[in-house]
C-alpha cells in the first residue's frame, strides 16, 4: 500500500511533462536519475542534439583475473552464452550500466574495452530523432533538475511497484499475472483521459 505522498508523486511521473518522460525513455538507461549538468543549456542543447562518445570506463585488466574479463566479453557478444557472465556483470558492471548490456560486435572488440576502458559509449544523435519541441523539452526539464529540482520520487515509485505489470516507461503489454490479459498502456494521454483524478490516486 502506498502512502498518499507516494501515490501523489507516482501520478506526477504518470502525467508529467514531455521533458521528464523523454528524459526517463531515452536517457535514463544510460545517465541513470542523478543529473549533474552544469554547463549552459545551449550547450546541453549542442550535446544532445549531436550525441557522440563521452563516457569513460574505467580499465578493468587491474581488478579482474584475464578469464573474468574473456567471461564479460563473451556475455556483451551474446548474453545467452555463458551463465557465469550475468553475475560478473552485475557484480562490475551495473553500478554504471544497470541491466542494459552494452553491445559488442566481436569478442576481440569486448575485451579490449573491459580490459583497457575509455570512451565507448556512443550518445545517439537525439538531434535526427527528436522533434525541435521534444529537444527544447529535454533541455528544459535537464536543466531543472540539475539546478536542484528532484522529480526523481514518482520515476523510482513507478520502477519498483508498477513497471512489472505496466512497462518500464508504462507502455503497457502482457499481463504476467493474467495469461493473454493485455495491459494498456498508461503512459499516454489518451489513457490518462479515460480516467478521474480520484481514479488514478487510489
Amino acid at each position: 500500500e502506498l502512502s498518499q505522498e507516494n501515490r501523489i508523486a507516482l501520478l506526477n511521473f504518470l502525467v508529467a511533462p514531455d521533458g521528464q518522460r523523454l528524459y526517463a525513455i531515452n536517457c535514463s538507461p544510460c545517465h541513470g536519475l542523478a543529473l549533474d549538468f552544469s554547463g549552459e543549456e545551449d550547450e546541453l542543447e549542442t550535446i544532445i542534439r549531436k550525441g557522440g562518445l563521452h563516457l569513460e570506463m574505467p580499465p578493468w585488466q587491474e581488478e579482474l583475473k584475464e578469464s573474468e574479463i574473456n567471461i564479460l566479453a563473451r556475455y556483451v557478444v551474446d548474453p545467452s552464452s555463458i551463465s557465469e557472465g550475468k553475475e560478473l556483470f552485475e557484480q562490475y558492471c551495473s553500478a554504471c550500466h544497470g541491466d542494459r548490456i552494452p553491445v559488442a560486435e566481436e569478442f576481440s572488440q569486448a575485451q579490449d574495452i573491459i580490459a583497457g576502458g575509455g570512451s565507448h559509449q556512443v550518445m545517439p544523435i537525439w538531434g535526427d530523432l527528436l522533434t525541435d519541441e521534444q529537444l527544447a523539452a529535454l533541455v528544459s526539464y535537464t536543466m531543472n533538475v540539475a539546478k536542484g529540482n528532484s522529480l526523481g520520487a514518482g520515476q523510482e515509485l513507478f520502477a519498483t511497484n508498477c513497471a512489472s505489470c505496466h512497462g518500464d516507461f508504462g507502455e503497457g503489454g502482457q499481463n504476467p499475472a493474467r495469461q493473454g490479459d493485455i495491459i494498456a498502456p498508461i503512459s499516454s494521454v489518451e489513457y490518462l483521459k479515460t480516467r478521474d483524478d480520484f481514479t488514478l490516486r487510489t
